[in-house]
């Protein structure tokens, strides 16, 4: 029967014009999918999920996290405010960029009581906003940050 390499073939097709993440994202290290949010990334090359909580992933040096915020009536530069607010550090940039066509910020957070500075990623996603955080001790990220941003750069919403 020659229907089902051919059904194959059309399904093949399909997924690959879908959007987000039945597009698997080109990224650095393997693929980390949160299908609660229709969120996707690579997470950076040797870095692991870790086993215990599948929004977490963790190197040698480093931690990230997804974590999410109902908009509640904010915007998202309101919503970012708030969670930037919330966690303390000190901002060193703010710059507007996009994830999927969506409107997002990359914030660069510096904490010097735990000498530690993250990358931070913030974009909507229906009525929340989705936040992806890469965080290496302050005296790695001159050495890392391209890996790091590399991998934020991964991310894809399905939907």
């Amino acid at each position: 029967m020659r229907k089902r390499p051919c059904a194959a073939w059309v399904l093949a097709c399909a997924l690959a014009l879908c959007p987000g993440c039945a597009r698997q994202p080109k990224g650095p290290g393997p693929l980390l999918e949160i299908e609660q949010l229709g969120v996707c990334l690579h997470i950076p090359a040797n870095w692991t999920v870790d086993p215990d909580n599948p929004w977490r992933f963790k190197g040698k040096d480093g931690v990230g996290k997804v974590l999410y915020e109902p908009l509640v009536g904010r915007d998202l530069d309101g919503c970012v405010d708030d969670m930037l607010r919330a966690d303390g550090g000190e901002v060193i940039s703010r710059t507007e960029t996009a994830v999927d066509g969506r409107p997002a910020r990359e914030v660069l957070c510096e904490d010097r009581e735990n000498e530690t500075t993250a990358v931070r990623l913030f974009f909507p996603v229906g009525e929340m906003v989705v936040e992806v955080s890469i965080e290496v001790p302050t005296k790695e990220f001159a050495r890392q940050q391209g890996l790091l941003r590399e991998s934020l750069r991964s991310v894809r919403v399905s939907g």
